[in-house]
C-alpha cells in the first residue's frame, strides 16, 4: 500500500516542531479545488536533488483530491533556474516534452553529477533537445509571457511563504514543513500525509 494511502495517526506530529502553521493562510499555486502539496525546490540544492525521486514516488498514487505541484524557489541566485523549470513546463504544455519529471531529474543530474551550472540558454536548450525540443519551440517557450508570469508568481510565493531554505513543503497554503523539521525523508512524507488528512 502506498504510504499516502495509509491512514494518518492522529496528532502524531506537533505544530511548532514538525511543521509550522501560517496565520493567516497564504495563497496557493493552483485554484484551490484540491488539497495542494507544494514542493519548493532549487535545482542547485543537493538536498532537493536527493528528495526529488522520493517525493515523485510518493506522488504516483495520490488520491484525486490531492495535487502535488513543484514550485521553484525564486531567490535572486536561483532565478535562472526558475526560468528553466517553467520553460520545461511550457514545452510540456505545447506537447513537445512528454515527461516533466524526467526532464527535471536530467537538470538535477546535469548540475549534481556532471558539474554543469545550467544557467546558459544554449546548454539548457541542448538538454531539452534530448527530450524532443527543437530550437523554435524552445525559444518560444523560453521567452514566453506564460513563463514570465510564472516566474513572477514564484517570486510572490517565495516571499509570501518566507522561504529561507529548501527543500520545503507547503500544504494548502496553510502549513509549511521540511525534511529537517520532520526528521527525515520518510517522516516528511508522513507529516504531509497527516496534514493532508487534516484538510479533508
Amino acid at each position: 500500500m502506498a504510504q499516502n494511502a495509509t491512514p494518518a495517526e492522529p496528532q502524531r506530529f506537533k505544530e511548532g516542531v514538525h511543521y509550522q502553521r501560517f496565520r493567516p493562510t497564504k495563497m496557493t499555486v493552483g485554484n484551490g479545488e484540491t488539497i495542494e502539496v507544494a514542493e519548493i525546490f532549487w535545482y542547485g540544492c543537493g538536498h532537493c536533488y536527493n528528495l526529488e525521486p522520493v517525493i515523485n514516488r510518493w506522488a504516483q498514487d495520490l488520491p484525486e483530491d490531492v495535487d502535488l505541484v513543484k514550485l521553484p524557489v525564486a531567490w535572486p541566485q536561483a532565478e535562472r533556474h526558475v526560468q528553466v523549470f517553467y520553460t520545461i513546463e511550457a514545452l510540456a504544455g505545447m506537447g513537445v516534452i512528454e515527461n516533466v519529471d524526467q526532464v527535471n531529474m536530467a537538470v538535477f543530474d546535469a548540475i549534481h553529477v556532471n558539474g554543469a551550472r545550467m544557467v546558459r540558454e544554449e546548454e539548457i536548450f541542448q538538454l531539452t533537445k534530448r527530450f524532443g525540443a527543437d530550437k523554435e519551440s524552445f525559444e518560444k517557450a523560453w521567452n514566453s509571457f506564460e513563463v514570465n508570469t510564472r516566474i513572477n508568481q514564484a517570486k510572490t510565493l517565495t516571499r509570501a511563504y518566507g522561504i529561507q531554505s529548501v527543500p520545503a513543503v507547503v500544504v494548502n497554503g496553510k502549513y509549511i514543513t521540511s525534511e529537517v523539521a520532520a526528521g527525515g525523508k520518510q517522516e516528511l512524507l508522513a507529516v504531509i500525509d497527516e496534514l493532508v488528512a487534516s484538510e479533508r
